[in-house]
């Protein structure tokens, strides 16, 4: 396996490197501390990678992956958070953010549950979150 050149102090995304930790996993870990301050032991590769970049608390990296996820390959709508319910023949509009699932509606015509999802995800950027119930 190569060895990871990961040093303290070293950033990646929102990361510090603040130390090597001892792991029983088989991986390499650090401790990190995003610049909200939370920190976190974080693989190595996942570092390296990109695949982690935050906290995910903070907002930062989060909101991101939610307004510029690329659809799965088999989303019919071409837009994420909208989807054909072929029970109702309508199209439904949802967001998702930190286990939270808020539900947008109901649509007969397509661009109107595209518009729903991009307003909510407008809300999200700027409210760094979604409302409560």
């Amino acid at each position: 396996m190569k060895k990871l050149d990961i040093h303290p102090w070293d950033e990646f995304g929102n990361w510090t490197v603040l130390k090597r930790v001892d792991s029983n996993s088989g991986w390499t870990q650090y401790l990190c501390r995003c610049k909200c301050g939370e920190e976190k032991v974080v693989r190595g590769h996942h570092l390296i990678s990109g695949k982690s970049q935050s906290c995910g608390k903070c907002g930062a990296r989060s909101i991101e992956r939610v307004v510029d996820a690329k659809p799965k390959t088999n989303n019919t709508s071409g837009q994420n958070g909208v989807s054909w319910k072929e029970k109702d023949k309508r199209w439904e509009a949802s967001i998702s953010y930190h286990g939270k699932r808020m539900y947008l509606g109901y649509f007969e015509d397509l661009d109107d549950a595209i518009t729903a999802r991009k307003a909510a995800e407008r809300y999200l950027a700027v409210n760094k979150g979604l409302p409560d119930d």
